[in-house]
């Protein structure tokens, strides 16, 4: 079998998977319509509702809010014990709950905009007890939003099947919140890893520490050699051993190139994705006078939380007239056009490639 024919091959199994994939959504959000039996239409969760919850239903349809509700975990726990899809929307807001492992049994959940009236479909809020979410099983996420905020005693997500959060629709956003819980919470790369799959448009607003993983030889807190994902800042300067960073490639922090003298970046040839949690830069480079190009080889995607995901100033001449690296890193920052401020005196990256006649 040829390359070509074998690339053929496996573009056609790729869109079929993907093909069979949103059937299985489409096919969630249609069984609601048609087994009405499993639609939970009271909304707020409570000992008296609770006598209309589908408990033996493994598919539940509607919009669940559980807020300072009267049902302890135990309850819950046996309302939920067949759930392994939930189709519409999840708040739990207010309650006592240390955990939410009464819903480990779930798998996925997929947002549908006929239950309910809240923008907000998955969300949990102010549960001054709460120390994780537990969600055991839950492997997949189909939501325009995620919101998980202040939760005060809240140290972990513990989501350890999570693959995939992503917006029902392919060409959608999620918006994922995390943020104003206890000063020690941290997410895992695990998690991480599925809000920002390749593909996945994600506006990330997550104010958190990365949890450092144990035994995992090739993630590192400073540079290594050998080290593929880099947890924390990266800051190369004059003298750098390029060595450190020649197997880099996932850096979650800030890329700092500050007063070296490179002349192109060539020595992180493996970096392919940069995420920056938090309300700061992602990529700094300042006062490298001797760069020919802005060129990352194999940066094809920056996740930041600002717009103005990157800092260029007081380079040589030559590498702030690169037209083709603005477009690409742009382009690796889901950002479709606008000015750069900070990307060749604050010019668009058509405007560098087309200067102005005067």
């Amino acid at each position: 079998m040829s390359s070509q024919t074998m690339n053929l091959l496996l573009k056609f199994i790729f869109l079929f998977l993907i093909t069979e994939l949103s059937k299985i959504d489409c096919w969630e959000t249609r069984s609601c319509g048609t087994n009405p039996s499993c639609e939970f239409k009271q909304t707020f969760l409570s000992q008296i509702t609770a006598q209309k919850f589908p408990k033996h239903c493994s598919t539940i349809c509607g919009f669940l809010i559980i807020q300072k509700t009267d049902l302890n975990a135990e309850e819950l726990t046996g309302l939920f014990k067949n759930i392994r899809i939930l189709v519409g929307g999840l708040q739990i807001v207010g309650t006592k709950l240390e955990n939410l492992k009464f819903l480990a049994g779930l798998r996925r959940f997929v947002q549908d905009n006929r239950y309910g009236f809240s923008s907000e479909r998955f969300k949990i809020t102010y549960n001054p007890e709460l120390r994780e979410l537990g969600l055991l099983n839950l492997t997949t996420i189909k939501s325009r939003s995620l919101y998980i905020a202040n939760n005060e005693k809240l140290e972990k997500l513990n989501l350890p099947k999570l693959e995939v959060a992503k917006c029902l629709r392919n060409n959608c956003t999620i918006r994922v919140s995390i943020k104003t819980n206890a000063s020690k919470f941290c997410i895992t790369l695990k998690e991480l890893n599925a809000f920002t799959k390749k593909r996945n448009k994600c506006d990330l607003n997550i104010d958190s520490g990365i949890c450092i993983p144990e035994n995992e030889p090739r993630v590192c807190t400073v540079p290594t050699e050998g080290c593929e994902r880099l947890i924390g800042d990266l800051n190369i300067t004059k003298g750098f051993d390029v060595r450190k960073v020649e197997s880099l490639k996932r850096l979650y922090g800030t890329l700092n190139i500050t007063n070296t003298d490179f002349t192109d970046f060539r020595f992180l040839g493996n970096l392919t994705r940069i995420v920056r949690l938090g309300y700061k830069t992602a990529l700094v480079v300042v006062g490298n006078k001797l760069l020919r190009n802005m060129e990352f080889p194999k940066l094809r995607r920056i996740d930041s939380e600002i717009r103005r995901f990157a800092h260029f100033a007081d380079n040589s001449e030559a590498s702030h007239a690169d037209f083709k690296s603005c477009y690409a890193l742009r382009k690796a920052a889901l950002q479709k056009g606008g000015l750069w401020q900070q990307f060749g005196d604050g010019r668009s990256c058509e405007q560098i490639e087309f200067p102005p006649t005067r």
